[in-house]
């Protein structure tokens, strides 16, 4: 069982796009590796929306990636 701490970045979260990241690859990276940590979503203020809004929809975003792996 592996323990790791994830970060997640995205580039625009309103319109849930990423220009740097493959999240389907990386969830099944993690999901083959037993990945069984916490992951946080760090707010970078470069976004078209505020803090209070975006941070929920990247969580929710996250969220949805968790659980379309069965993570």
């Amino acid at each position: 069982m592996n323990s790791l701490i994830g970060r997640r970045k995205e580039a625009r979260i309103a319109s849930c796009t990423e220009a740097w990241l493959d999240y389907d690859r990386i969830m099944e990276i993690i999901k083959s590796v037993g990945f069984n940590g916490w992951m946080s979503v760090v707010f970078e203020g470069q976004d078209e929306l505020d803090e209070p809004t975006a941070v929920p929809l990247a969580a929710e975003f996250l969220r949805s990636k968790l659980n379309e792996y069965g993570l």
